[in-house]
């Protein structure tokens, strides 16, 4: 139905995106053949560094604007502050349909409990513990993961400790994870080879509960208990736990908070210039030219400081006063927990009208989990939901309902 439209499909992803030196973004690829792109990260707010830059000739970088340059860094990485929007054309038998995709992160993330991660890797190593295997939901865990190998294994080198027979042992521990995103994350750690995972399970799970059936059809060779190590972060879902409860799955999870997530300080001021870079770029048909960072007056102008809030606000409640800027035509939700944190300034900036799903933006989710969220939230249910975690599963439900 959207095929006559001449105008490009906006889609904002609320989620991290791959950083530029690290090469294109699959989520964004999934979208068609890439023409243009622009990145705004808080790391590039001198000239200098952003001449310094990876980029090439349809890569843009410029300094951040004005906001960001007084945030804090998180712990976890620059990268979070990162702003990417691309411009793609996508062949269609009756006509190219085109695409301006951006991506900005909801979350923020801080590493925690290191210590408790590197003794639990210790007892694995010195057989002073035992699991039957390693669960990880998230790539978050597996960066906590892999700083733990780091650790251990520089401790274990300088204590000459290093025991061939122990670190075999040690890479026969299987691991389990939830969708292919976190499989290949786990395959690439970049630790010494010794622990490197050599079985992981679950890269075709799209969600917890699969993932805890995939595990229960593993033990149904015996029913012996078992115990595993649980990485999670401080917002994770029950429903892993739940299920195999349900199935009364002779299990133990030692779960172990590895990261801690917060609302990324640069959320409105994302939103903000998304609302601003839309009706810049509608006009011509790719992205040219570099763009400049707004000054403090051109930020106040449009709204980029932020809008005053007093009070607790009902979240779903959008004020008479709101914006009534250019919004995109579909928002991408990935989790839950960052589908919170968004939602007053989306409900704000009526992107998001609650109970309303012909009105704002159209919503999409990347699985049933996070479709379940916007249903019992938003009172609608999403107009796509991607059957699995995936950048082409994603692309395909968007379409589904464009065609």
């Amino acid at each position: 139905m959207q095929l006559g439209r001449s105008e490009p499909v906006r889609v904002l992803l609320l989620r991290q995106p791959v950083p530029v030196h690290q090469g294109t973004d699959p989520y964004h690829d999934a979208f068609g053949t890439l023409r243009t792109s622009f990145h705004d990260r808080a790391t590039l707010n001198t000239p200098s560094a952003a001449s310094s830059a990876p980029r090439n000739d349809n890569s843009l970088a410029c300094p951040a604007h004005t906001a960001t340059e007084s945030r804090p860094a998180p712990e976890s990485s620059a990268d979070d502050d990162l702003y990417l929007m691309t411009h793609h054309m996508c062949p269609h038998e009756l006509k190219d349909l085109e695409f301006r995709v951006v991506s900005f992160p909801i979350l923020t993330h801080v590493t925690v409990h290191a210590d408790e991660l590197d003794q639990a890797l210790l007892g694995m190593y010195h057989h002073t513990t035992h699991y039957d295997g390693v669960i990880m939901t998230s790539q978050k865990a597996v960066q906590a993961w892999q700083k733990a190998c780091l650790r251990v294994y520089r401790k274990l080198y300088v204590q000459q400790e290093i025991q061939l027979e122990r670190m075999r042992v040690l890479g026969q521990v299987p691991f389990y994870v939830v969708g292919p995103a976190t499989a290949k994350a786990l395959q690439n750690i970049q630790v010494a080879t010794p622990f490197k995972p050599t079985t992981i399970h679950g890269a075709e799970a799209g969600n917890a509960e699969s993932l805890a059936l995939h595990m229960m059809r593993d033990m149904n060779q015996s029913r012996e208990p078992r115990r595993f190590l649980y990485l999670v972060g401080d917002k994770r879902s029950p429903a892993l736990i739940n299920t195999l409860q349900a199935h009364n799955a002779p299990v133990t999870l030692d779960e172990l908070v590895v990261y801690v997530t917060d609302k990324s300080p640069g959320f409105e001021d994302n939103c903000a210039l998304l609302a601003r870079d839309i009706p810049r770029h509608m006009s011509d048909g790719a992205l040219s030219g570099s763009m400049p960072s707004a000054t403090q007056q051109q930020r106040e102008d449009h709204g980029i400081l932020g809008h005053a809030r007093e009070g607790n606000l009902d979240v779903l409640a959008t004020p008479a006063s709101a914006p009534t800027e250019v919004r995109p035509d579909w928002i991408v939700f990935f989790s839950p927990s960052g589908g919170n944190y968004a939602l007053q300034e989306l409900v704000h900036r009526r992107w998001i009208v609650s109970q309303e799903a012909h009105q704002g933006c159209k919503v999409a989710c990347i699985g049933r989990t996070t479709a379940q969220w916007v249903h019992e939230t938003l009172g609608f249910e999403p107009h796509a939901i991607a059957a699995r975690p995936t950048p082409d599963a994603l692309q395909e439900a968007i379409f589904r309902d464009l065609i």
